[in-house]
């Protein structure tokens, strides 16, 4: 939730998406790299295919282009297509919040998979970690776009 739903002494996913136009989330630095709607997609595929794994589902075959992940197949730049982007994000990680909070510490420590060593709980730290860096990239993008308020998004 550090990552996520909490304010600490950085600002969390769910409040840094917060207050943006479709177009807003499009916007990439010099038209290059990615754009907070790409990097939303990206934490959605990454997240959702770990909150299946983690609940026991079957997951379908992994994106063999890590890059493929950040990009949805929707140029619509609207804010009506920006909040769907957002419910369906918010929609994943809530509930991996919820799986999660109800975890037995044997769950948390056991082994992520059969040809995957690391604890469901050292897993669940990288995940944290790799939701963070992204969410350092949105901040960075939306103070580079000019359209980010501290007072009103968070302390980053």
């Amino acid at each position: 939730n550090a990552t996520y739903s909490e304010a600490a002494w950085f600002s969390p996913l769910k409040n840094i998406i917060q207050g943006m136009s479709g177009v807003e989330a499009h916007w990439k630095q010099n038209g290059k790299g990615h754009s907070v709607r790409d990097i939303i997609t990206h934490l959605t595929y990454w997240n959702g295919r770990l909150l299946k794994l983690f609940k026991g589902e079957q997951l379908p075959p992994v994106e063999n282009d890590n890059d493929k992940t950040f990009y949805n197949n929707d140029k619509e730049f609207s804010d009506e297509t920006w909040q769907k982007i957002c419910s369906e994000f918010i929609s994943v990680m809530d509930e991996f919040a919820r799986e999660i909070s109800k975890a037995s510490d044997e769950k948390l420590n056991s082994n992520v998979s059969a040809g995957n060593n690391s604890s469901w709980a050292e897993y669940l730290m990288h995940t944290a970690l790799h939701n963070a860096y992204h969410a350092g990239q949105i901040v960075t993008l939306r103070k580079s776009g000019q359209f980010w308020n501290a007072e009103k998004y968070g302390v980053t």
